[in-house]
């Protein structure tokens, strides 16, 4: 299924397939002699390329552009319309387009008259094709008097409104951005730059984040490996719950508020903590108080999850 002229055309998959890259190569070959010798030859070059099938005025229309884009401008329904606005203003025509000879030598025609003026009243080189690129941005906020209504004030159209599911998706995605500029400012500022705080307030490690910035490439994991890994911090997640003496154990995120506390306790202002920090914070006499971590807040719980995010990036 093809348009040409305006018209739907059911066979216009057959006309392409029968086109040979020879002929389409010969008959702008030729089409390009023929306007190269002399300028005036436009429409005689035009008729060349339409006569083979499938190829519409616009097209080669299309084809003579690129051969010269400052003279020879593209005959498409942006630029016509936009160089046709007295006579939409005035109601003697519609708006629509029939891809005519006619037609086009009218676009022609307004093409020369708004660069010369160009030309006469700022000094300014303009091409046709500039003014394609203009039409392109002006007409769809360009309506006409009958479409403005009483007084012809100009109306523009304004993009829809997102769905009220894109709207959550939009901001979604803004947020899962948001997230990583911390990141990216780090990364920015090289090994030797300023420290960067994470949302939390840690100061965040260069290297790692240099590290989680190269590409990574799925393999087969290692599963006892990952065993081993997860074994190691079930038994390191049950002896901070002895030094901690179980308070808030079965709270989701309990061990980013622990880690915090003994950071706090012990006056460390990076986040990373070993095991042996967490042995020294109790031999030095430190505690948790009974109930300390019960009955936690919305604001304490968003703050643990705040304190979970990008925690393996920090120093």
């Amino acid at each position: 299924m093809g348009r040409k002229h305006g018209r739907y055309q059911p066979n216009i998959a057959e006309k392409v397939a029968h086109l040979s890259v020879d002929d389409v190569r010969d008959s702008t070959r030729a089409a390009y002699r023929l306007y190269n010798a002399d300028s005036k030859n436009l429409k005689k070059a035009i008729v060349i390329m339409t006569k083979l099938q499938a190829i519409t005025l616009p097209t080669a229309t299309l084809v003579m552009s690129v051969f010269d884009p400052k003279e020879v401008p593209y005959f498409c329904d942006d630029l016509y319309r936009y160089l046709h606005v007295p006579e939409r203003e005035n109601g003697d025509y519609n708006g629509k387009v029939h891809y005519t000879q006619t037609e086009y030598s009218s676009l022609c025609e307004r093409v020369l008259q708004v660069r010369n003026r160009i030309k006469e009243q700022e000094n300014k080189d303009v091409t046709a094709q500039d003014l394609e690129k203009v039409a392109h941005c002006k007409v769809m906020g360009h309506q006409s008097a009958k479409e403005c209504g009483a007084g012809g004030v100009e109306k523009r159209i304004l993009p829809p409104l997102p769905k009220p599911q894109e709207t959550k998706r939009l901001k979604r995605d803004n947020e899962r951005l948001d997230c990583f500029k911390h990141l990216h400012e780090c990364f920015d500022k090289g090994p030797n730059g300023s420290p960067t705080l994470d949302e939390a307030g840690y100061e965040l490690d260069y290297n790692k984040v240099a590290d989680w910035m190269k590409p990574s490439y799925v393999r087969r994991p290692n599963w006892k490996r990952q065993a081993a890994y997860f074994a190691r911090k079930k038994q390191e997640f049950n002896r901070k719950s002895e030094l901690m003496h179980g308070e808030g154990k079965d709270q989701q995120d309990i061990e980013q508020a622990w880690h915090e506390k003994v950071l706090k306790d012990l006056g460390k202002k990076h986040w990373t903590l070993s095991m042996e920090d967490w042995e020294n914070w109790y031999r030095k006499g430190f505690r948790a108080k009974p109930g300390e971590f019960d009955n936690s807040s919305q604001a304490e719980k968003d703050r643990r999850l705040q304190l979970l995010r990008g925690a393996s990036l920090r120093k």
